[in-house]
């Protein structure tokens, strides 16, 4: 999950995770970018306007 508010990123992370989803959050999308590798993940949860 990649989005620039904190506040987003730890409430979908509770969520997802109370259902046995692995989530991995990012505040910062050129971190994101950096982690992200083909195949690592199944599903990408984005915010679209991010600075």
């Amino acid at each position: 999950m990649v989005d620039d508010e904190q506040d987003v990123l730890t409430v979908f992370k509770k969520a997802l995770g109370s259902k046995g989803y692995e989530v991995d959050a990012f505040n910062d999308p050129t971190k994101a970018l950096i982690d992200f590798a083909p195949g690592r993940y199944d599903i990408v949860i984005t915010d679209v306007k991010m600075p």
